[in-house]
């Protein structure tokens, strides 16, 4: 059950972080590269602080958790997390292959987690 709390968390907060980039990406998209971090720096700066967390918690989660079930359980759910929030936060399109993809990855996870 610790597994699937691990997963869930780090795969929970990447994606938080990518809905995060993604913001500032829409809010500076006519600006310069250095002009749109120091314009949302506060953004960047939460986006960063996250990511850091997540290495350190996966860091952490790694002395008692196997990689061979840790990586491709979170990996495979912050990737479905991620299109979620493309589609439902961004209002990114959908194709019927997307979805073949994401049926996939749940699939294989749920084979990883047996």
């Amino acid at each position: 059950m610790r597994l699937v709390f691990d997963a869930v968390l780090l795969a929970s907060v990447l994606a938080l972080t990518h809905a995060i980039m993604r913001t500032i990406g829409i809010r500076s998209s006519q600006k310069g590269f250095m002009e749109m971090l120091f314009s949302n720096w506060h953004l960047f700066l939460l986006a960063v602080s996250l990511y850091g967390f997540v290495f350190v918690y996966y860091t952490a989660a790694l002395r008692y958790q196997k990689l061979s079930l840790l990586y491709p359980l979170y990996t495979g759910l912050s990737v479905i997390l991620v299109f979620g929030v493309g589609i439902f936060h961004f209002g990114e399109g959908i194709s019927l292959i997307q979805i073949a993809g994401c049926t996939l990855l749940i699939l294989g996870i749920v084979l990883l987690s047996i």
